[in-house]
C-alpha cells in the first residue's frame, strides 16, 4: 500500500498544483499588461510611448515586435511625438535592437503627411550611419513629397544618401530620381542619374524620359526634349504609343514654330 502511494504522481511532485496556479496566476497578470494587436486601440499616445520606453530599458527584455513601435509611428502628429519616435529608434540602435524597416518607413510617410519632410531627410542621413535602411517605398514617398515642394536641396541629400547605399539605387528608384529631378527642373541632377545608371548597367522605365521630355518642351526647348526620347534606347527603353505621342506633339511644335519665323521673315 505504501509502495501504491508512492507511486502516484501526486506524490511525487507534490508542489505540481502550486506551482501550476502560480504560473497559471502570473501569466494572466502579465497578459493584463501586455499590448496586443487587438488592444492597440485601448492605448493612448503617451501610454504606449511608457509602454515601449519601459521595455527596451529593462535588461534582459526581448526585443519588442516591430508592430508596437510601427503602431505609434503612425499615429504621431504633433512636433514632440515626432521627436519621441525619433528617440525610440534611435534607443534601439543604441541597444543593438533590430529595427524592422516597416517602421522607418512608416515614421517618413507620418512626416510627409503631417510633419516636416526636411527632418525625415536629417534623419536618413544620420540613419546611414547606423545601417538603417528605410526603404524603396519610404525613399520614393519622401522623394515626392520634397519634389511637389520644390526642395530641390533635400533631394539632392536623399540622393546622396541613396549613393551611400542608404537605399538600392535599382530601376524603379533611378527612374523616380529621373522623375522628380525632371518636375523641379534641375536638369544637371538628372545627368548625374544618367550617369550612374549607365555606370552599373541599370535599366529605367520610359515615365522618366516621358517626364523630362514634358518638361523641357514646356520650357521651349524642342530640340533637347527630342533628344532625350532619342536616348531612351542607351537604357533599355523601347518606343512606345506615349513617345511617340510625344514625339509628334514636339516635332508639330517645332513645325509651327518655323513658319512664325518665316512669317515674322517676310514682314
Amino acid at each position: 500500500m505504501f509502495c501504491a502511494i508512492l507511486k502516484r504522481s501526486s506524490w511525487k511532485k507534490p508542489w505540481l498544483p502550486l506551482s501550476t496556479g502560480l504560473f497559471l496566476r502570473s501569466s494572466k497578470t502579465l497578459l493584463q499588461k501586455r499590448i496586443t494587436k487587438e488592444t492597440l486601440d485601448d492605448f493612448t499616445n503617451d501610454e504606449l510611448f511608457e509602454y515601449i520606453k519601459e521595455r527596451t530599458s529593462r535588461p534582459g527584455q526581448y526585443p519588442l515586435h516591430y508592430e508596437k513601435l510601427r503602431q505609434y509611428c503612425y499615429r504621431v502628429r504633433t512636433p514632440e511625438e515626432f521627436d519621441r519616435a525619433y528617440e525610440l529608434i534611435f534607443d534601439y540602435h543604441k541597444k543593438l535592437l533590430p529595427v524592422h524597416g516597416k517602421v522607418s518607413r512608416q515614421l517618413i510617410e507620418s512626416e510627409v503627411r503631417f510633419g516636416n519632410p526636411k527632418r525625415a531627410v536629417k534623419a536618413i542621413e544620420y540613419w546611414r550611419f547606423l545601417g538603417m535602411k528605410p526603404g524603396i517605398y519610404g525613399f520614393s514617398v519622401l522623394l515626392t513629397a520634397l519634389s511637389k515642394q520644390g526642395d530641390v536641396e533635400s533631394m539632392k541629400k536623399l540622393w546622396y544618401s541613396s549613393l551611400d547605399g542608404c537605399v538600392e539605387l535599382n530601376t524603379h528608384m533611378l527612374t523616380e530620381y529621373v522623375r522628380r529631378f525632371a518636375k523641379v527642373k534641375a536638369y544637371e541632377m538628372v545627368e548625374e542619374v544618367l550617369k550612374i545608371a549607365k555606370e552599373r548597367n541599370v535599366r529605367l522605365r520610359t515615365p522618366g524620359f516621358l517626364v523630362l521630355a514634358s518638361t523641357k518642351l514646356q520650357d521651349g526647348r524642342p530640340e533637347e526634349a527630342l533628344q532625350v526620347l532619342d536616348r531612351m534606347k542607351e537604357f533599355g527603353c523601347l518606343d512606345n504609343s506615349s513617345t511617340k505621342a510625344m514625339r509628334k506633339e514636339i516635332e508639330d511644335l517645332a513645325t509651327q514654330k518655323l513658319s512664325t519665323n518665316s512669317n515674322k521673315e517676310e514682314k
